[in-house]
């Protein structure tokens, strides 16, 4: 009898049974974790692609259902980035007058969550664009560089003005269209808005000598700016909040800011205007100089389409994202390579790569346009990546073929 008191009393297998038990809904929550972080990325990327495609198929120049439905198709399957997970879905496109709608849908199989009966997880995007009674916003970069000297600087502004006036047949105020210019170089002239985007006194008095001979001097603030340096880099966030971007003269000391007529011999920015006849004007004024941080136009062509800079340039503010019947779209046209940077380690090409990434990320349509860019060059490469599909990128040799290509643009935005 005492030996089977014992054996009743024993306890030492009783840890590793209660460990046994609960070993499969101990590793099944842990993978649920590791499943809903996967397939949160999973839908992130697939919203992206949807409202991509959306966006494409509703501004393309193309004639028909057909092509609108396979401009969609192509731009979510580049956007979704679905192969490295090794998953596919096609979207459903639905093109009817006035609107363009795509949703997809992609089943993520699951790891751990198999031993809770769980094989799979669902998920649906959706996105949709009012292309009736649409208004538009429009970001022009355009190449001063001292590249596009003669000939082609007038090529130049031919096409451009040719643009305006397709997107923006009627000015002076009643236009739907909104349109920003950008002329940009190795820096991009903020004009009146230097002091507010760098944080920097419009002026700086400074005085010499003693007596009869003291002599006080005001200096202006250079209003040509370089890319914004550190977290900010790659962000629209409001410079009001002290995310100031690059000095005339980064890292150089403040006197070296200013100069006594407060010039710079790039043209300057023009926010969102629908004054049609003074962007034509203006861009009339371009001249050709310096090289070329291709850059720091794209990052002020982003500016110019945040709602978050709206505190910078009061009267010219731009819309929300994503709101339907608002359309944000920016054409991006050099003809060299991005050969110029302010910061240490990053190149501007892959700093341009990188913001066209978080545009595109935010809804706005990327037409690139790359004037007499050889055939296998970086920049040619640089250009195909920042468009939002292949239809959104052109590459003309010529006066004529440079007027097509924003010809073609135009159409495709009206």
């Amino acid at each position: 009898m005492p030996s089977v008191f014992r054996f009743l009393k024993d306890r030492r297998g009783s840890v590793a049974m209660l460990f046994a038990a609960l070993l499969v809904p101990i590793v099944a929550f842990s993978g649920m974790a590791v499943n809903f972080a996967r397939t949160f990325e999973i839908r992130t990327n697939m919203q992206i692609a949807a409202d991509a495609a959306s966006m494409a198929a509703a501004t393309a120049s193309a004639s028909s259902t057909a092509q609108r439905i396979q401009i969609a198709e192509s731009v979510f399957v580049a956007n979704a980035k679905l192969s490295k997970f090794g998953l596919q879905a096609t979207p459903s496109v639905s093109v009817a007058p006035g609107s363009v709608q795509v949703t997809a849908n992609a089943s993520v199989p699951t790891a751990f969550m198999k031993l809770v009966s769980i094989d799979e997880v669902d998920v649906r995007v959706e996105s949709g664009v009012a292309t009736a009674g649409k208004t538009l916003e429009l970001a022009m970069m355009l190449d001063v560089t001292g590249s596009m000297w003669g000939q082609q600087i007038a090529d130049m502004k031919w096409a451009a003005k040719d643009f305006i006036d397709i997107v923006m047949p009627s000015g002076g105020g009643n236009s739907p269209t909104k349109i920003a210019l950008m002329p940009f170089a190795d820096r991009v002239n903020a004009g009146e808005f230097a002091s507010a985007v760098t944080g920097l006194s419009p002026t700086r008095t400074t005085t010499s000598g003693r007596g009869w001979r003291r002599r006080t001097t005001t200096e202006y603030l250079i209003p040509c700016v370089t890319e914004r340096q550190g977290y900010d880099r790659y962000t629209d966030e409001d410079p009001a909040n002290g995310s100031y971007v690059g000095r005339y003269n980064p890292g150089a000391s403040t006197s070296s800011q200013y100069n006594s007529s407060g010039s710079c011999y790039i043209p300057e920015i023009k926010p969102l205007s629908n004054d049609r006849d003074m962007l034509r004007d203006h861009i009339d004024t371009f001249t050709a100089n310096g090289a070329t941080a291709g850059h720091i136009g794209t990052a002020w062509a982003w500016y110019m389409l945040s709602p978050k800079w709206n505190s910078i340039w009061p009267g010219h503010h731009a819309r929300a994202y994503g709101e339907g019947t608002n359309i944000k779209a920016a054409v991006l046209m050099t003809d060299g390579a991005y050969n110029t940077d302010y910061s240490s380690g990053y190149s501007s090409t892959t700093m341009a790569r990188e913001m066209c990434e978080r545009m595109k990320e935010e809804g706005i349509v990327l037409y690139t346009v790359g004037f007499q860019i050889p055939n296998h060059s970086t920049q040619r490469q640089t250009l195909v990546e920042c468009a939002t599909s292949e239809n959104h990128y052109f590459f003309p040799y010529n006066g004529d073929e440079l007027r097509a290509a924003f010809r073609s643009i135009g159409q495709a935005l009206i």
